[in-house]
């Protein structure tokens, strides 16, 4: 509150155009909403409270590490996209748990309709499955150049009848903490003076 505070003081007292030392995060829940034509999970700055996921499954033998990505996209009003990059922050589920990949993200502008459209990967050599989930309309002038942290909460079981390997990407709760952090942006003053009266 403080940072946002000063930041405030900038804008009214200096006349600070646009407002870029802010950063949020995005947690994939398990509700549906379609934003600029596209249906796919909520992306909120708030993790959701039910459990979900993906998966697939393979034969027993060879036994597969699962590998987690995700694409990124600019989501237009017209639903159209504009690709940030495809196959980003890839790591592997090599235990059960919470696992991380980092992408740098570039700085892209946008307009206030754009949205971001995130496509959630796990896969190895003999299978894959994924998920679409998308934010509302941002209301931000750019993404800012900064380091997104993204982290996938793996599961790999085996499955007695029939005897196979499933491989799951959970997400949708804490508990199950798959999501996007440090998501660095700009927003005009104007924008950013509603969002201060708001908190306050």
């Amino acid at each position: 509150m403080k940072k946002m505070i000063w930041i405030m003081l900038l804008v009214l007292f200096f006349g600070v155009k646009e407002c870029s030392a802010l950063t949020q995060n995005r947690y994939p829940n398990i509700n549906n909403q379609t934003v600029n034509t596209v249906t796919g999970k909520v992306l909120n700055q708030e993790y959701g409270s039910t459990l979900d996921n993906i998966n697939f499954v393979n034969p027993t033998s060879p036994t597969q590490t699962p590998y987690y990505s995700v694409d990124v996209y600019v989501l237009h009003s017209d639903g159209s996209t504009t690709t940030l990059g495809t196959g980003l922050a890839v790591t592997a589920g090599t235990t059960n748990g919470m696992h991380y990949g980092t992408w740098d993200c570039p700085e892209t502008s946008l307009v206030s309709t754009d949205a971001l459209e995130i496509v959630w990967h796990v896969y190895n050599a003999l299978g894959s499955a994924q998920f679409v989930s998308v934010t509302e309309q941002l209301g931000i002038t750019k993404l800012n150049a900064s380091t997104w942290s993204v982290g996938y909460n793996s599961y790999t079981t085996y499955i007695p009848s029939p005897r196979t390997y499933g491989y799951f990407l959970r997400y949708g709760s804490s508990t199950y903490a798959t999501g996007i952090t440090n998501i660095g942006y700009s927003v005009s003053a104007e924008t950013f003076s509603a969002m201060f009266q708001v908190l306050n």
